[in-house]
């Protein structure tokens, strides 16, 4: 991948990033504007990937959403697939036993009741 198309998808990455924050904040491109105390073209250009905005103006963008600069610029974690071999933690075999049943001991006829 060249230098160009990798800009660009970091770019893109960024735009959906900041779109998906703004619409999870209920804001609108004016609303984010006037509070990052940017343009709407600014923000436009920023989700849309057609324009890498300047550190400040990330850095605006992210307090305005109330969240860290570094939470806009890195994707989120991918979801985490279980293996085949993970058990549903309901059918753990302790699952569910208080506290002398998980240890193999049954208090319940110490005092030779049934």
């Amino acid at each position: 991948m060249n230098t160009s198309s990798a800009a660009d998808t970091a770019a893109a990455r960024l735009g959906q990033r900041l779109r998906a924050a703004r619409r999870a904040s209920g804001l609108t491109l004016q609303q984010l504007a006037d509070l990052a105390q940017v343009s709407i073209p600014t923000v436009s250009s920023a989700e849309n990937g057609t324009r890498q905005p300047r550190l400040d103006t990330l850095q605006k963008l992210a307090t305005a959403l109330g969240m860290s600069m570094g939470a806009l610029l890195t994707d989120p974690p991918a979801p985490r697939q279980q293996s085949s071999t993970t058990t549903d933690p309901g059918s753990h075999p302790d699952a569910g036993a208080g506290p002398d049943t998980a240890l193999g001991t049954d208090n319940t006829t110490s005092r030779g009741e049934p």
